[in-house]
């Protein structure tokens, strides 16, 4: 027997289509589709649940192999192109063994 899916905790399972707990829409497909419509994921042939709980959004991103939200906020944040500030990372031991030859 094959072990449930714990994402089918959030929907109903019917013969090859599923209702989601959250926003009480029907959908074709299988664990897999229920996934990628919780987790909000644009681009799937699926559409996205938009009462799904931040937790459960963020978990099955993970379970697709997404990147979440709030991870692309920070690197968008951190690598900005219109950034103007410049970070110098000094290696100190090679710069003092440099300064004592």
């Amino acid at each position: 027997m094959k072990k449930k899916d714990k994402f089918w905790d959030y929907a109903e399972e019917l013969k090859g289509r599923f209702l989601c707990k959250f926003c009480q829409k029907h959908f074709p497909g299988g664990v897999a589709r229920l996934k990628s419509h919780l987790s909000k994921q644009t681009g799937r042939d699926n559409a996205i649940c938009e009462k799904v709980t931040e937790d459960v959004q963020a978990a099955a991103l993970l379970a697709i192999g997404g990147v979440s939200a709030q991870s692309n906020k920070r690197k968008s944040q951190d690598f900005s192109s219109t950034s103007k500030e410049i970070i110098v990372v000094i290696d100190v031991d090679q710069s003092s063994s440099k300064l004592q030859q």
